[in-house]
């Protein structure tokens, strides 16, 4: 072997090791970053969160708070109700395709579509009776924050920027 093939070696050596080094602190610092994010308490789901990000989120007092949880619990209530006969009906909606019956699929449509419409206006209920404990400036937190939300969703954000 000569000089340089010596040298070329020790080079790809040594790049070798730092990689290899980079590698380690940038894992180090993913997990030590995974490890400061807050934990999800054990059996708390999805609504629940999302209550208690509302409540964080817009800095609710004491008494908005108490207020908000037996609203959000009415709410939760409801959506539960309304999602299992959304999932029946979404059952119907499919069997009716496969079936091949169109008087059938028409009709679980229409009552598909009247379950999504009370889906909706249930979401809505929850939103009016928010506005009504909240301030102007916790409404307006709650717009943006939903902004946001909607934002992140496919196609909006095309949309929001006139595209």
């Amino acid at each position: 072997m000569n000089k340089s093939q010596k040298w070329l070696i020790a080079l790809v050596i040594a790049l070798a090791i730092i990689n290899v080094s980079l590698l380690g602190i940038v894992w180090g610092g993913h997990v030590r970053l995974q490890d400061q994010a807050p934990p999800i308490p054990s059996g708390m789901d999805r609504p629940e969160m999302t209550g208690r990000t509302i409540i964080r989120d817009l800095d609710l007092n004491q008494e908005q708070r108490d207020q908000f949880r037996i609203i959000f619990e009415h709410h939760r209530r409801n959506m539960d109700s309304l999602s299992m006969i959304l999932r029946e009906a979404k059952s119907n909606v499919n069997r009716a395709i496969v079936e091949g019956d169109s008087s059938q699929l028409q009709e679980f449509n229409a009552e598909l579509f009247q379950i999504q419409r009370e889906v909706e206006l249930e979401t809505q209920n929850l939103t009016r009776r928010l506005a009504k404990i909240a301030t102007g400036e916790q409404r307006q937190k709650f717009l943006n924050s939903m902004d946001n939300v909607l934002m992140h969703q496919p196609g909006m954000r095309k949309r929001r920027n006139g595209k």
